[in-house]
C-alpha cells in the first residue's frame, strides 16, 4: 500500500465516523507518524508505506474516530508563535485565548506604560498558554501562573521548561482559598481563562 492510500484509508475512517474536518485531522495524524506534511505527502504519495507506521497511523485515526480530541492525540498544539504540550487535564488553547492575551497586553501597556516592569498573575493557568503568551509580548512582565490540579500543573511546568519562560512562575494553589490572598497584592495584571462552567451554575452563583 502506498503512502497516499494509507492516508486515504485513514481519512475515510474519519469521514465515516462523522468527524467534522476529516482531511485536516488525517493529515495531522499522518504527519505525527510519518513525519510528512500535506506537501510532502503529495510529492512522495506513490512510495510504499512501512507496515508498522501504517498500523500506528490507523490506530491513531481510530482513536480520533472514537471521539478523542485531535490535540490530545498529537500531544501538542500551536499557540501564537510557539507550540504547547497538551493532553487530558488541560483545555486546548483556542483562537479566543490568543485574543485574550493580545487584549490584556494592549491594556497593560496603555494603562501602565509601554515598558514595565509589571507584576501579574494568571488564575487557573492550565497549560500556561496565557501566562507564557503574555510574557512573550511583554518583556517587562513577571507573572505567576496558578493552577490547582496535578494533571494540569504537570503540563504547565513542562511548557514553562520547554519554552524557557523565565518570567513565568508556576504556582500550585487554590486561588479561592484565604491563604492565597497575599499573592494578589501589588499586581498590575490579573488575568484568567478558566474552564467552562454550565450557565445554570454561573447564574446560581452570581445572580
Amino acid at each position: 500500500m502506498t503512502l497516499r492510500q494509507t492516508y486515504q484509508k485513514g481519512k475515510m475512517l474519519l469521514e465515516k465516523a462523522g468527524i467534522e474536518t476529516p482531511a485536516f485531522d488525517a493529515v495531522c495524524l499522518f504527519e505525527k507518524v510519518f513525519g510528512m506534511d500535506r506537501q510532502k505527502l503529495m510529492i512522495h504519495g506513490m512510495e510504499p508505506a512501512e507496515e508498522a507506521h501504517a498500523a500506528a497511523y490507523w490506530e491513531l485515526c481510530e482513536m480520533r474516530a472514537q471521539g478523542r480530541p485531535l490535540q490530545y492525540i498529537l500531544g501538542e498544539w500551536p499557540f501564537m508563535d510557539f507550540t504547547l504540550c497538551v493532553g487530558e487535564g488541560v483545555l486546548v488553547p483556542r483562537e479566543e485565548t490568543e485574543l485574550l492575551v493580545y487584549t490584556a497586553a494592549e491594556r497593560l501597556r496603555a494603562g501602565s506604560g509601554a515598558k514595565g516592569p509589571w507584576k501579574g498573575i494568571d488564575l487557573c493557568g492550565g497549560s500556561g498558554a496565557v501566562a507564557i503568551g503574555l510574557a512573550s509580548l511583554l518583556p517587562g512582565l513577571e507573572i505567576s501562573c496558578a493552577e490547582l490540579y496535578a494533571d494540569a500543573f504537570r503540563f504547565l511546568e513542562a511548557n514553562v521548561r520547554r519554552l524557557a519562560s523565565k518570567a513565568v512562575h508556576p504556582a500550585r494553589f487554590d486561588v479561592l482559598s484565604p491563604e492565597s490572598a497575599a499573592l494578589f497584592s501589588g499586581l498590575d495584571l490579573v488575568v484568567s481563562n478558566p474552564p467552562y462552567v454550565e450557565a445554570a451554575f454561573y447564574f446560581k452563583v452570581f445572580s
